[in-house]
């Protein structure tokens, strides 16, 4: 009786370690989509703050004019292995969404190593999420975290998929019409 109790406890807990991982990505990449729904709501509620960030974005974008080189953003390892999704929102400019992904989450404004350990991120010399014909926004998240899913199976999307930008002003749809490799640029 006793050893019955002991292998099935070994098991138990054997299988505890093993589903960690998983359960932990999946309720970290929910928490992720709540928070991404929360702030999405705070979007196009005709707040003068917004209305304000939202033209900073546009005038920003039209000063680009092509003329900007596009810096990788620098990449850190997440020294606490769990992103800090609750702090600090300020910097949130918008929120992507997936659907073929199941991906939702915030879009923090600079692809800092902090940002991206907390998701999606705008590149630096890349205009911000806003629409129009001469703009092009470069949102960067890693491939791969034991945390969240982040972009880890962005090259799963295909033509005909679509991406939405919901920011202070309005709700862009985009439809994936391509799809490129780009390796890891090496600054020094």
């Amino acid at each position: 009786m006793i050893r019955k109790f002991v292998v099935t406890l070994l098991f138990l807990f054997g299988l505890s370690i093993f589903l960690y991982p998983p359960v932990m990505k999946t309720y970290n990449d929910y928490a992720a989509s709540r928070q991404s729904d929360a702030v999405s709501q705070q979007f196009q509620v005709d707040s003068e703050d917004q209305m304000t960030a939202h033209q900073n974005f546009i005038h920003y974008n039209a000063s680009l004019s092509g003329t900007s080189t596009i810096d990788s953003p620098p990449v850190e390892a997440n020294k606490n292995q769990a992103a800090h999704l609750d702090a600090n929102m300020e910097n949130v400019i918008a929120t992507i969404d997936i659907p073929a992904l199941d991906i939702h989450y915030p879009v923090f404004d600079k692809a800092t190593p902090d940002n991206l350990n907390r998701g999606v991120a705008r590149v630096e010399g890349t205009s911000y999420p806003v629409g129009g014909k001469p703009s092009n926004s470069v949102l960067a998240a890693h491939s791969y975290s034991p945390d969240h899913e982040w972009f880890t199976h962005i090259d799963k999307l295909r033509d005909g998929a679509i991406v939405i930008i919901n920011n202070f002003e309005e709700t862009l749809y985009y439809k994936v019409s391509g799809r490129e490799i780009v390796s890891p640029c090496r600054s020094g």
